[in-house]
């Protein structure tokens, strides 16, 4: 059956060469990222210093990626693919002992996103409904307890990304074009109350512009976002107030 729903990119973060997250303090600062095997099949989890040194390689024997430091820089949360093609959200310590299933899917979770006090993630989870494939953003307490689906439109959602006060999420929600003849795709940024009330667009949303990867800045008054469009005079890094006031555009992509 054809899907008019946006499959977020749970699958394509496997071609993904590296992937990274920063943790610890001033002294000891170390930044995880992903790194393809020896073979160049698979990906394992590491750390390593800002200036490169002192690689540690954290996970082995699965395929793991997207890592993500916890708030206190103890844990990390991280994607992992198993051997029957379903990929859960782990955990682990900063040293790559204790790993801990914390979701078990049908199909895919990921994209996972720490709340500032560290006590709860969210996530995009990638699943049939309907027969359809659909992307919708869930939460869960950090031990992989109290689960519950934030969104649940007819649009799919994912990225989630909490603002520094833990009292709001952005995503990106939408529509994926399969032919020109639709209208209503594309997607744009939403931000929402983080027990997934008060729902609102807050950037530009056509069939031919996608908004990806909402990021806030450390005071809550901006989010940024990438666009990418058919036409290169719509893409590049854009700014906009929680409130969908001021959106702009300070990076044009043309390459």
């Amino acid at each position: 059956m054809r899907s008019a729903k946006l499959v977020i990119l749970l699958a394509l973060a496997l071609l993904w060469p590296a992937g990274f997250a920063q943790g610890g303090g001033p002294s000891h600062a170390r930044i995880a990222f992903q790194r393809s095997g020896n073979n160049r099949k698979g990906l394992q989890i590491w750390t390593m210093r800002p200036d490169g040194s002192y690689q540690r390689r954290l996970t082995r024997a699965h395929i793991d990626y997207n890592p993500v430091w916890s708030p206190d820089r103890t844990k990390i949360v991280f994607q992992r693919l198993l051997t029957d093609e379903h990929v859960d959200l782990f955990v682990m310590n900063a040293r790559g002992r204790k790993a801990t299933r914390l979701t078990t899917a049908k199909n895919l979770d990921g994209y996972a996103a720490w709340s500032p006090d560290g006590g709860r993630i969210a996530y995009t989870r990638n699943f049939k409904r309907d027969g359809d494939m659909t992307s919708q953003i869930f939460l869960m307490d950090a031990d992989g307890s109290d689960v519950e689906q934030l969104t649940n439109s007819k649009f799919s959602s994912a990225l989630p990304t909490w603002s520094p006060t833990g009292r709001r999420i952005a995503f990106i929600s939408g529509n994926a074009c399969e032919s020109r003849r639709q209208r209503k795709c594309g997607t744009a940024v939403y931000v929402m109350q983080a027990d997934g009330t008060d729902r609102e667009r807050i950037s530009p949303f056509n069939r031919t512009t996608h908004a990806e990867y909402p990021a806030w800045s450390p005071n809550g008054r901006w989010i940024a976002y990438d666009r990418t469009g058919d036409c290169c005079l719509h893409t590049g890094i854009y700014l906009v107030r929680p409130s969908g006031a001021k959106h702009h555009r300070i990076t044009n992509n043309v390459v």
